[in-house]
């Protein structure tokens, strides 16, 4: 039977500890608190008959565990019982609880790979930014704990990848209470994200030199220079998006029409997009088409090597640092080719309309677009147009 004292830090700490077994005292002011003394420890417990049985909970070692700690936990397990709910069964629930990292294997498996074409950039998050949170259960994931994270990408100077972050967190705890009908709380919902600011970079007239002339020494680089040249013009010259750039394929394209065709299964609006080609672009078609007599592949940016065994080129880092560092414009990035295209169209005098059909801007309807439907000729004269008025800056750039 135990022995009851007050329980004080002093108190604890003058008990002499037994040779062998074990001695159990109770607090006179926590009836439930026990401490265990034997000759290498004293132990809390929190010792109750309550539902049925006698629930004896292992609360730490004193002095690593303190006291007033000690009678927290005492009185968060009284509570516990006091609204019905077992602490030994919470506390084995919560041992079978999911983690994070295991929550979000899920969500990456029957959701984001089903319904997003961006799941991979989920993924890349998760691998590069939520680390601290995958051993975690979800319970135990709270508001400060992302704030960490946001904090610290924002220290960064990386605003934009925390709203991710706060976005993608919040979509797998939805996730997680909708779906697995988990009873949890969104510890990301209402999280303050950082204002954007939307990014205008695109090639001006008096980097057009500079530009062309790192792609001409890209090009002396080889097959591979040759190869990643042609891309990155095709970026400029065709404003679509890297992705889809990188997996455009033969048979997507309409040499007779010169249009391309991309299906709805690579567009992000999920419609399929019809991209006019000007001369320049076609002009690549064919430097690509005679690169690949020897060797056809069903991808027009064929690579042997890629990182994730696609076929195609998948992440050509290592050349567009080299026209970075060769043209000295290092802070373009490859998106901003798309935009210039765009932005030469605008200040050319296309309307909106035609350069949002160019783009295959998401706003716009184009799901009912067919060849017969379809006005193609001032899409092609306009970026026909903004083409041309880039190739002459770079040639003006280069005299």
């Amino acid at each position: 039977m135990a022995e009851k004292i007050k329980f004080t830090a002093a108190a604890i700490s003058a008990l002499e500890s037994p040779k062998k077994g074990r001695i159990i005292y109770q607090d006179t002011d926590n009836k439930y608190l026990n401490l265990f003394v034997t000759p290498s420890a004293k132990t809390f417990y929190y010792i109750r008959k309550s539902f049925g049985h006698t629930m004896q909970i292992k609360i730490g070692a004193f002095p690593d565990v303190k006291l007033a700690k000690a009678k927290v936990i005492h009185n968060e397990h009284s509570d516990q019982i006091a609204r019905g709910i077992d602490p030994t069964k919470a506390k084995r629930e919560k041992r079978q609880e999911m983690s994070f990292a295991d929550l979000f294997g899920d969500y990456l498996e029957n959701y984001a790979k089903v319904h997003k074409k961006t799941w991979k950039n989920d993924e890349n998050m998760f691998d590069n930014h939520l680390s601290s949170l995958s051993g975690m259960k979800l319970s135990t994931i709270t508001g400060d704990h992302i704030a960490y994270i946001i904090r610290k990408l924002a220290e960064e100077d990386k605003k934009t990848t925390a709203n991710r972050i706060i976005s993608l967190i919040s979509k797998v705890f939805n996730y997680a209470i909708h779906q697995k009908r988990l009873s949890l709380q969104n510890p990301a919902t209402g999280m303050k994200k950082f204002s954007e600011k939307v990014r205008k970079r695109f090639l001006h007239p008096d980097e057009m030199a500079a530009f062309f002339k790192a792609i001409e020494k890209l090009k002396k680089k080889g097959n591979t220079g040759e190869l990643m040249s042609d891309f990155f013009l095709m970026l400029l010259f065709a404003g679509q998006r890297r992705g889809v750039t990188m997996a455009m394929r033969w048979d997507e394209i309409d040499t007779l029409n010169q249009v391309w065709v991309i299906p709805g299964d690579k567009t992000k609006n999920a419609d399929d997009n019809i991209v006019t080609l000007c001369e320049q672009s076609m002009q690549i078609l064919r430097r690509r088409k005679n690169a690949q007599e020897k060797k056809s592949s069903e991808w027009v940016f064929p690579c042997k090597f890629d990182a994730v065994g696609q076929g195609h080129i998948s992440e050509p880092k290592k050349a567009w640092k080299f026209i970075r560092e060769e043209s000295g414009l290092n802070d373009l990035r490859m998106h901003d080719l798309r935009r210039s295209l765009g932005s030469w169209q605008a200040a050319l005098g296309s309307s909106m309309k035609v350069i949002g059909d160019s783009l295959n801007h998401k706003s716009l309807d184009i799901t009912n677009k067919v060849y017969a439907q379809l006005t193609i000729d001032p899409i092609r004269d306009s970026v026909s147009a903004a083409v041309d008025a880039m190739t002459k800056a770079a040639e003006k750039g280069q005299k």
